[in-house]
């Protein structure tokens, strides 16, 4: 097994791109020239998603347990291998299990990210699904909000203008979900299923919390705040662990932590008297808020910019009450003029 653990670190120098000496490169060489299954090995090494779900099985597994499988294995490998050809099935075998084991516990240096924190699951590049058979959408319009509740417990409320997708399950194990727009999650805890939300690129996995997701497409960030509970975020090749009353901006892959807002503030939208926060919000900003909740087009032709806003929108008034207090809080520097379906910025107070 020498020999098998020192082209373990070699393979791994090698899928690394370091820089291996010329009798290293040799003995890669030579191993890879054998045969097409030494050659299946290494390309199996170059596939990150590979190399993660060894790490998550590892990780899943006690870890004595997983060194008596491994020694188990290995027993059987010499047994399994009689006759003339025994010698070289062994030393193959032996080699790709001292492989694997170099994947499990190599491969986070090798592929891993900047923050030191495992995975859950391997990245899955393709976040939103086909439509499949039995496949569910529900959809809010302009309608404040509307409430989901799952099979296995869990419950979703979503706000105006977002959609969600899921596969109901008469056992209760519906616990992946793909959203657009805004949603708030409560989740049923289960330690042997991870509930898992994609929202464009990125993956939110979770066992049992509480937590809000916006992510309207027109938007350039995602932003996640988690009220109880931790959850775990994939971004591209990035994991982030998010802990309670900690919230992250997600613009393509920068990711932003913070602390979060109040919790009245941001879930305000769910309450009696529904309302939304703004602090020194850009006023473009606001108006995508206003375009979602009314269903409405804005078109500012002159893309005025307008001052910061800071207060608050009650979503019960009409559209037109809260057109006239987005303009008192501009103090008369900005118009907005609804015309049918579509509401127009000017730096004027009368358009013609």
């Amino acid at each position: 097994m020498k020999g098998s653990r020192k082209l373990s670190r070699l393979i791994l120098k090698f899928v690394r791109k370091k820089k291996l000496k010329p009798s290293e490169m040799r003995f890669v060489q030579e191993w890879l020239d054998r045969s097409e299954y030494h050659r299946a090995v290494l390309e199996k090494f170059s596939n990150k998603e590979w190399v993660w779900d060894g790490i998550i099985r590892m990780q899943q597994a006690p870890a004595e347990k997983g060194w008596q499988r491994l020694e188990a294995s290995l027993d059987s490998g010499w047994k399994e291998a009689p006759g003339k050809e025994s010698k070289a099935v062994v030393i193959r075998y032996a080699v790709a299990v001292s492989l694997t084991a170099a994947a499990v516990w190599g491969g986070w240096m090798l592929f891993g990210p900047r923050q030191p924190i495992p995975p859950a699951h391997p990245i899955e590049r393709q976040m939103v699904r086909n439509a499949s058979p039995g496949e569910k959408t529900k959809n809010t319009k302009e309608e404040v909000s509307s409430t989901l509740a799952l099979s296995d417990g869990s419950k979703i409320i979503l706000n105006y203008a977002s959609s969600i997708k899921y596969t109901p399950t008469p056992d209760g194990r519906t616990r992946e979900v793909s959203l657009t727009g805004r949603a708030y999650f409560n989740i049923k805890s289960n330690n042997e299923k991870p509930f898992v939300v994609h929202v464009n690129d990125i993956r939110v996995e979770v066992l049992g919390t509480e937590f809000l997701i916006t992510a309207y497409p027109e938007e350039s960030a995602v932003q996640i705040a988690l009220f109880k509970g931790s959850v775990r975020l994939i971004v591209g090749e990035n994991l982030i662990q998010l802990r309670a009353n900690e919230q992250v901006k997600i613009v393509e892959s920068e990711v932003i932590k913070m602390p979060a807002p109040d919790r009245a503030v941001l879930m305000a939208w769910n309450d009696d008297e529904p309302r939304l926060f703004f602090d020194r919000a850009e006023l473009t900003s606001v108006l995508r808020e206003i375009a979602r909740r009314y269903g409405v087009t804005i078109i500012n032709p002159k893309n005025i910019k307008g001052g910061p806003v800071t207060g608050k929108i009650s979503l019960n008034d009409e559209l037109e009450q809260t057109l006239h207090n987005i303009e008192l809080v501009e103090e008369g520097s900005v118009h907005l003029q609804k015309r049918g379906k579509t509401i127009v910025v000017s730096n004027k107070l009368t358009i013609k």
